[in-house]
């Protein structure tokens, strides 16, 4: 059981998240970013690959704490990893 306020408050901080990473992308002069590219394709690529890692050692073994962890810590990597791309 939820809250009433829980979706519209999701989609509130959101938007706010990524409207204000895509504002202050916007505001900056062409080409500002480009020397981030290769760090963080490093940070996605090592993202994908301890997901990988975390799927392996929960197919071989279960649920386990390496796999939680991983799947618990990843969404939030992931989100300030797609604001800065």
């Amino acid at each position: 059981m939820t809250g009433p306020w829980l979706i519209p408050l999701s989609l509130i901080l959101t938007l706010g998240t990524f409207g204000g990473a895509s504002l202050y992308a916007l505001n900056q002069p062409i080409g500002k970013f480009n020397s981030w590219g290769s760090a963080l394709t490093g940070v996605l690529v090592s993202c994908l690959i301890m997901n990988l890692a975390g799927l392996g050692s929960m197919w071989m073994w279960g649920p386990n704490m390496f796999s939680k962890a991983i799947f618990t810590i990843y969404p939030y990597i992931g989100v300030g990893l797609f604001s800065a791309f």
